[in-house]
């Protein structure tokens, strides 16, 4: 199937990673309403500006989705071309 597949986030808001499964059909939900940011980076991957996505509480997508220097947003989709890929 082609598109994105996985969300990948390592040390992010929650310290850890969490993979979100996002082909086909997928529940996102979370604590503190993490679900509906989580759901906010699929925009993302197919363009939209990172500043429309961050929280009104926030200003800027790095400070809120990547706070610490070993925090990491990884996507792997696949295009017709090749059979998986990963930008990190």
């Amino acid at each position: 199937m082609l598109g994105l597949h996985h969300i990948i986030l390592i040390n992010c808001h929650l310290i850890g990673s969490v993979e979100l499964v996002v082909y086909g059909h997928s529940n996102i939900c979370g604590i503190n309403a993490w679900g509906i940011a989580m759901q906010r980076l699929i925009p993302v991957f197919y363009g939209e500006l990172r500043s429309k996505v961050v929280p009104k509480t926030q200003k800027i997508f790095d400070n809120f989705y990547l706070p610490h220097t070993n925090s990491y947003l990884i996507y792997q989709y696949q295009r017709e071309d090749v059979s998986s890929c990963v930008n990190a």
